[in-house]
């Protein structure tokens, strides 16, 4: 396991995730601070979030498919709600 599963964790034992339809709620009230997505995701759902992600202004990466699903379960994108976990998670997943 990484680093960005354990700020993944943390995030979510905070309770400071979204994950499914509510994501898409949360945009227009700029609640979300990163959207991390799995590299198996489908396309439509991707293409649906990376365009909420860019007329926001909101960051997002890519996580590897297996990790992810051992975190997430069956879900393929979740919300960071936090601010400084977000920019944690960011960079652990950026490097």
């Amino acid at each position: 396991m990484s680093n960005a599963s354990g700020y993944l964790g943390i995030a979510q034992r905070a309770r400071k995730t979204a994950t499914g339809e509510i994501i898409f709620k949360k945009f227009p009230k700029n609640e979300i601070k990163l959207i991390v997505l799995a590299e198996d995701i489908g396309e439509n759902t991707k293409n649906k979030l990376l365009n909420k992600c860019e007329y926001y202004g909101v960051p997002y990466s890519f996580m590897d498919a297996v990790e992810f699903a051992e975190l997430m379960g069956n879900r393929k994108a979740v919300a960071i709600l936090d601010k400084g976990l977000a920019q944690q998670l960011h960079t652990c997943l950026k490097g």
